[in-house]
């Protein structure tokens, strides 16, 4: 789930045509990540406006309503970010001469959290990401740095998944406990 500011115009976390979250999902999804269906997450939003919108990365934590829904939905982790575009003065001219069109330029900066959803909701990754984006128009600079933005904070998602998960495997230890064996054949088992 991620809000984002694009040049003024609000995208709330989990709306339609919400491309911060989009470009998040095409990368996972890249990296072998199972994605809940976006309608899904949707729906269970629209049943409670004001988690969507306080899906905010700084004042989520631990027992937040935002993972309930999470879980309802369905999902093992949330990820969970707010992304906002500033575009910068278009350049007119390169080496002194005059540009045919202006080159627009945009920059995203966001962060996000990574919310594991068993239990209470434990917080296990958190950062910020900055991104720009050119183009001859501002909406398709912004669009572009909101798209290098979701591609790497989706990166650095799936490295702390993976990193988190082999944390998790590696402390298990396995006890095999054997009965009808006798002692003699106990230790010859052993060896």
């Amino acid at each position: 789930l991620v809000k984002a500011d694009l040049g003024g115009t609000i995208v709330q976390a989990g709306a339609n045509g919400n491309m911060a979250e989009a470009m998040i999902i095409e990368a996972l999804k890249k990296s072998g990540s199972r994605i809940i269906d976006p309608g899904v997450a949707r729906k269970q939003l629209s049943k409670n406006p004001k988690a969507q919108a306080d899906a905010d990365p700084d004042d989520i934590k631990e027992g937040s309503p935002i993972i309930s829904i999470a879980q309802e939905a369905g999902a093992e982790v949330l990820i969970i970010g707010e992304v906002k575009t500033t575009d910068q003065p278009p350049v007119t001219e390169m080496n002194g001469q005059p540009l045919s069109k202006p080159i627009y330029n945009s920059s995203a900066d966001g962060t996000f959290k990574i919310v594991l959803l068993w239990g209470d909701g434990k917080i296990v990754g958190t950062g910020a990401e900055n991104e720009r984006g050119p183009d001859i128009t501002a909406k398709v600079a912004r669009d572009n740095a909101v798209k290098k933005w979701g591609e790497k904070v989706a990166k650095k998602v799936a490295k702390q998944l993976k990193d988190e998960w082999f944390q998790l495997a590696e402390g298990n230890h396995i006890i095999l406990k054997f009965t009808g064996l006798n002692a003699e054949e106990a230790t010859k088992f052993a060896d």
